[in-house]
């Protein structure tokens, strides 16, 4: 796991990310997968608790979340900026 100073210089607030609000959960082959998710943006630089745990604070979520729950999302192009696709996995807009 980088340091925030390392994953701050990497993703800049603004960076767009898929937050998992239960954490990355591997594949049970249930017909309800417990990977639900929804892409918000980093809101300010991340930190360490005092554990050392790497949190990121996100649009949308008081404090912070542990880095592991997030994936950074490639760079939004100009039609997806028009049109950003918010919510849980299998609700549309």
């Amino acid at each position: 796991m980088p340091t925030a100073k390392e994953w701050n210089a990497q993703h800049p607030v603004g960076t767009r990310v898929r937050y998992f609000p239960r954490g990355k959960q591997p594949a049970t082959g249930h017909s309800q997968s417990p990977n639900q998710f929804f892409d918000t943006k980093v809101r300010r630089p991340a930190y360490h608790l005092s554990s050392g745990a790497l949190v990121v604070p996100l649009e949308g979520l008081t404090g912070a979340t542990l880095a592991g729950n997030i994936e950074v999302l490639p760079t939004a192009t100009a039609t997806e900026q028009q049109s950003p696709a918010y919510g849980y996995a299998g609700m549309g807009p």
